[in-house]
C-alpha cells in the first residue's frame, strides 16, 4: 500500500513538471514569435509578420493561435500560441503563451 501511494506521488510531481515545462516552452515560443513578428511588421526584416511568427512558433514546438496587429501602437504584434501536452495530461488542455512585442520606448532625455 506504501509503495502504490509513493508511485502515484511520484506520478503527480511527474505531471506538474511536465506542464510547468510546457508552459516555460509556450511562453518562450510567444515572446520569439512576437518578437519575430514586430521586427517584420516594422520593417526591419522582410516578409509577412503573421506568417514569421508561426514560422518562429512551430519551429519552437508550438503552434500560433492568433497573430494580430495592436490598435494604436504601430509595429507593435500580440501573438497567442499553444503546445501540446503529452497525452497523460492533455485533460489538462494544452500550455498557452501570450506576449506582445513591438518598437522600443522614445528614449527620454534628462533635463541639463
Amino acid at each position: 500500500m506504501l509503495m502504490m501511494a509513493a508511485v502515484a506521488a511520484m506520478a503527480v510531481v511527474a505531471a506538474v513538471a511536465h506542464v510547468a515545462v510546457m508552459n516555460c516552452r509556450a511562453a518562450t515560443a510567444a515572446d520569439l514569435a512576437a518578437l519575430s513578428a514586430a521586427d517584420a511588421a516594422r520593417g526591419l526584416t522582410t516578409g509577412d509578420p503573421c506568417d514569421i511568427a508561426t514560422r518562429v512558433a512551430r519551429g519552437n514546438g508550438a503552434q500560433l493561435v492568433s497573430c494580430t496587429e495592436v490598435p494604436g501602437l504601430a509595429g507593435a504584434i500580440d501573438v497567442d500560441v499553444e503546445v501540446d501536452l503529452n497525452h497523460w495530461v492533455t485533460v489538462l488542455g494544452p500550455a498557452r503563451g501570450m506576449a506582445r512585442a513591438g518598437p522600443p520606448a522614445e528614449e527620454v532625455s534628462d533635463p541639463p
